[in-house]
This record gives structure tokens, sequence and C-alpha cells, in this order.
């Protein structure tokens, strides 16, 4: 049986559509990894992007690959499957960024090469995480943030 997305899944895809910037704050449970790939791979197939960033908890990395793969459920193709899998790049918030120095006493950071890039879009999981204003997650995920079309 093909499962369909749900109705306030739907709306807040339209949502997505309509906005550059959108939090989505929900439960957990309901759907917003599908939401995000459902997303991103209506995108693809259309040209408006090429690739995607995914920014989450690294204990959270193994679920989204899997969410990806259960997408055969809600009755993608494994051409689509394969194009959200290639276009999306999944990471943890601590391999965005690394030190890069000390200047007057204290640590630099930098947002990591293969990260440093202007994304198509980027998707912050759990980002109740950036909080501190100070601290060194928040400053490197602003400034990659910048970097995006839509996040």
């Amino acid at each position: 049986m093909i499962k369909s997305l749900a109705s306030h899944q739907r709306r807040i895809i339209s949502m997505m559509d309509d906005l550059p910037i959108l939090g989505i704050f929900a439960e957990a449970g309901t759907g917003k990894t599908m939401i995000s790939l459902a997303w991103i791979c209506e995108h693809l197939m259309a040209g408006d992007i090429e690739d995607a960033l995914v920014v989450c908890p690294a204990s959270l990395i193994p679920s989204w690959h899997q969410a990806i793969s259960d997408m055969v459920d809600f009755g993608y193709t494994q051409l689509e499957i394969d194009a959200v899998r290639d276009a999306c790049t999944i990471t943890s918030y601590q391999k965005i960024w690394q030190a890069n120095g000390i200047y007057r006493g204290y640590k630099q950071y930098k947002i990591r090469d293969a990260i440093n890039k202007e994304w198509d879009v980027v998707f912050v999981d759990e980002s109740h995480r950036l909080g501190d204003p100070k601290s060194v997650q928040t400053k490197q995920m602003l400034k990659l943030a910048l970097l995006c079309k839509r996040r």
C-alpha cells in the first residue's frame, strides 16, 4: 500500500514554496523529514535546485538516509529517490566547522571547505540546538545560512 502525505504535510510544503526562510515546529513523529524530502524531490525534478544540505545531530544522520530509502513507500520512483540521495549532503553540526588557528588568544573557526559553498537549500534539523549566539556552532550555522538561497 502506497502512503501519502497528510494534509498538514502538504500545507507545509506549500508554505515552503512561498517563503525562502521557514521554520517547521512540530512534535516528533509528525513527518518533518518526509516533508523536507518531498520538497527536495519536487524541486530537483523541476530543475529549481541542484543540491541540498541537511545539518543535524550526528545521531540522526542514519535516520535521514533511511527516510530517503523509505520514499519508495510514498510512491517515489527509484530515479527520484536516487536523485534525492545524490543531491543531499547530510552532515552533523560538528562537521560543518573546523578550527582555523588562534587570534589574540582565542581559537578561530571556519566553515569546512567541503561545506563552504552556496547551497540551493539548507535544512537544519533539531535547530533548537542553535540557541547561544556566542557558541561556535551557532555562529558557523549563521554564516552557512548566508550562503544559501533557501533555508
